[in-house]
């Protein structure tokens, strides 16, 4: 079981690509259904997840969370990171 803990709020473009079973070419043994773009943060790695909470039209709060597949820099920069995501859970 997994205990998820909040450790920093971020800014980032979530886009939902649709199932997809090839990355680069590569199969992989899951989905990557969203492409998320933060700022580049070197400690962040495949154990962590990333959490969106939203409000609904009633202010009722839906939140996704997201299973971290694989990380890039984005522009080989170091200034923002471009992660292929599977969205694993939509908790009510």
């Amino acid at each position: 079981s997994e205990t998820l803990q909040h450790l920093m709020r971020v800014y980032a473009d979530i886009q939902p690509l649709g199932p997809m079973t090839w990355v680069d070419g590569v199969a992989t043994d899951r989905p990557i259904t969203d492409r998320i773009y933060i700022r580049w943060l070197d400690w962040l790695d495949l154990q962590h997840v990333i959490v969106r909470t939203t409000l609904r039209l009633d202010q009722s709060p839906r939140t996704d969370v997201f299973r971290i597949r694989k990380i890039g820099e984005w522009q080989g920069r170091k200034r923002f990171l471009e992660i292929l995501a599977e969205r694993e859970l939509v908790l009510p």
